[in-house]
């Protein structure tokens, strides 16, 4: 049964009502933005001479167009009867009354109340409850009401694609009120966006904000509509060149931001029509592509790699199936890939996997490109994953993030500089590979982590990895340094048993997944943390190898065995 929903107090502060409201507002806005909505009012003044001219909605188009994607409903759950919302790391009734207010916690994406205002859940409600939460929701999130923290570039253009999906599907079952009611909010929210898009570069959200502008030009008819359509398609030809690596990869190298950025081209392709910019698009959705396949794990999951999420928004099968209808042409990953410019390499076989960030090239680094990663690998084993990357961890704490990554050698347990950059000081690490070959079945890597040249006796940190998708041997290297005690971790999937023979050697196992660990120095199993997702915090185990004093050398191997 769907819920009722009511429109809840406005203000969580009653003083700040009237001239003093609006005082408060303006003290939290930016200059240039506080600048140009007063010059807005100051010409709308002049020109009707009685203040500012009311604005009209743009009448809708008599066939919108179609949503690309099916309703996402993993976000709405009933729990002993009752609906509620699921997001990572939070749950929220479903109830009347609705608190909208966790605007006041929209700090970061990583946030339930991004999650909540972006409205993507409203896909699972049935009409009643969708247009209830939507009317509730313009009843109280109105920016001079102090919640400007969901009136930012991305959860606008988020907000948008969502409510316009959703009447596209629902439209001739929706109340006419209802639709003229969400029309104006849509308007009011779209100029602002279109004002604003420039000022969110994060992640991708410069591509959902021109997939919300043209989608919104291809819902709405006038020459508004056409301003909006123009500035999309303005905003997208920039994307397209700037966004998306040679390889096909996203800027951020993140597998899940891969999918959320072809699921934005897709959108505005359907919407486009044919010429220069949809034979850029097809381009990009082809490289693209082929990048999400390749690095999606048998389990039908994206690479946690470069901080990843593994419930993206959009999951890559179905962003791969929407890019085949498409083109025409499926992706399918390869047994062997290298994104190079990305600094990703992988190898497959049946339902094995292994996956290494092998930093930048010589080349590039010479070029003044900084090291993204830390060497790290993810291992899938007969379709289960064993070795796991670390996952979100840019949402957790300042004490997590000083913590070294898995798969990676550290010195005396102490921050490398790449983490300091992290917190806003220090020097970015360097993490570039010098020779990545092919080998039959898979690849072998050297690289080198400067991170902790800062250290007395500036250790150079050399990984030498020899990998297949049934076989993985490490050999790290410290060269220099002044006696700092060098471990290497291997962060294990919650679900990955360790057990250990009467001869010390460890065998992990998961499902129908068996691998054995085998090092030349002693191997602890400890407590760790994984961070699947953004607020998502999961209690796992981690093998830690204990190499001795720098300068020293010492080796891994993993190898599966067959079931």
């Amino acid at each position: 049964m769907a819920p009722t929903l009511h429109p809840g107090p406005i203000d969580a502060h009653p003083a700040r009502s009237g001239v003093l409201r609006r005082v408060h507002a303006a003290a939290v806005e930016r200059p240039l933005d506080l600048t140009l909505r007063v010059l807005l009012a100051t010409l709308g003044a002049g020109r009707s001479g009685r203040g500012a001219r009311p604005c009209t909605t743009p009448p809708r188009t008599l066939i919108p167009p179609r949503p690309v994607f099916t309703p996402r409903v993993q976000f709405v759950a009933d729990r002993d009867g009752e609906a509620c919302l699921e997001f990572p790391g939070a749950r929220i009734p479903l109830a009347s009354p609705f608190d909208w207010r966790l605007w006041e916690d929209a700090g970061g994406p990583d946030r339930p109340a991004y999650q909540l205002h972006a409205f993507a859940w409203c896909e699972a409600l049935d009409d009643a409850a969708f247009q209830a939460v939507v009317l509730d929701w313009i009843a109280v999130a109105d920016p001079a009401r102090g919640a400007r923290g969901v009136w930012t570039p991305a959860l606008l253009a988020e907000r948008a694609l969502s409510w316009m999906a959703e009447v596209a599907r629902r439209r001739r079952r929706l109340a006419p009120g209802f639709l003229d009611a969400l029309d104006a909010s849509l308007a009011a929210q779209l100029r602002a966006l279109a004002l604003r898009a420039d000022a969110d570069r994060g992640g991708c959200r410069l591509l959902s904000s021109a997939a919300a502008l043209c989608w919104a030009g291809a819902t709405y008819g006038g020459v508004e509509a056409d301003r909006w359509a123009a500035r999309g398609r303005g905003l997208l030809e920039r994307e397209l060149t700037r966004a998306f690596r040679p390889d096909g990869l996203h800027a951020s190298g993140s597998a899940a931001l891969q999918a959320e950025a072809l699921a934005h081209l897709l959108t505005v392709r359907a919407v486009t029509p044919p010429g220069t910019l949809c034979a850029a698009l097809d381009d990009v959705l082809a490289r693209g592509a082929q990048a999400l396949a390749d690095l999606t794990h048998p389990d039908g999951a994206v690479s946690l790699l470069r901080a990843g999420r593994l419930h993206p928004a959009r999951l890559p099968g179905e962003v791969l199936d929407a890019v085949e209808q498409a083109l025409g042409v499926r992706s399918v990953a390869r047994d062997r890939f290298v994104l190079s410019d990305a600094g990703l390499c992988g190898a497959r076989r049946g339902q094995s996997l292994v996956v290494a960030d092998c930093g930048w090239s010589e080349l590039a680094a010479a070029r003044g490109r900084p090291g993204a990663g830390l060497l790290d690998f993810e291992w899938t084993v007969a379709g289960e994953r064993l070795v796991v990357g670390l996952g979100a961890s840019a949402g957790t704490t300042a004490a997590a993030r000083t913590r070294m990554g898995p798969d990676t050698l550290d010195l005396d347990g102490g921050a490398e500089r790449g983490l300091w950059a992290g917190l806003r000081a220090g020097r970015r690490a360097g993490a570039r590979r010098t020779t990545l070959q092919p080998i039959d079945g898979g690849f072998v890597l050297e690289a080198v982590h400067d991170g902790y040249e800062h250290l007395r006796g500036e250790p150079l940190l050399r990984r030498r990895l020899w990998a297949t998708p049934e076989a993985i041997e490490i050999v790290e290297r410290v060269e220099g340094g002044a006696g700092q005690l060098a471990r290497s971790r291997l962060l294990l999937h919650p679900l990955c048993r360790v057990v250990t023979d009467a001869d010390g050697v460890l065998t992990l196992r998961r499902g129908r997944a068996l691998a054995r660990v085998v090092a030349e120095t002693p191997i602890a199993i400890e407590d760790a943390t994984w961070f699947p997702d953004h607020g998502e915090r999961v209690a796992t185990r981690q093998l830690v190898v204990t190499h001795g004093a720098a300068p020293c050398v010492a080796g891994i191997r993993l190898r599966a065995i067959s079931p």
